[in-house]
């Protein structure tokens, strides 16, 4: 069995904070409640790297426009990426 000791947690990156964010965005909540999830994720999002841009990743969550579509085009990228992969 391989040892663990030598992996590297991985970081969360720019494109997982986008869909955290888009799909916050597209929540059909009350503002107020969107505006709390928002903040909460970045408290706890801020410590997955070091380049987390904490105000960027509360204005992406208030802008639903287009946060869908962005959902289903990285949704989309990945599962034909997996396609691939399988094949």
């Amino acid at each position: 069995m391989k040892s663990f000791r030598n992996l590297v947690e991985a970081k969360m990156s720019r494109q997982h904070f986008q869909l955290i964010a888009d799909v916050i965005a597209s929540l059909e909540i009350s503002t107020a409640i969107k505006k709390t999830i928002g903040e909460k994720f970045a408290d706890v999002l801020a410590d997955t790297n070091p380049g987390f841009k904490r105000d960027y990743f509360i204005k992406a969550t208030r802008d639903a426009k287009g946060a869908t579509d962005r959902i289903m085009k990285m949704v989309g990228e990945k599962w034909k990426h997996l396609e691939r992969l399988l094949r």
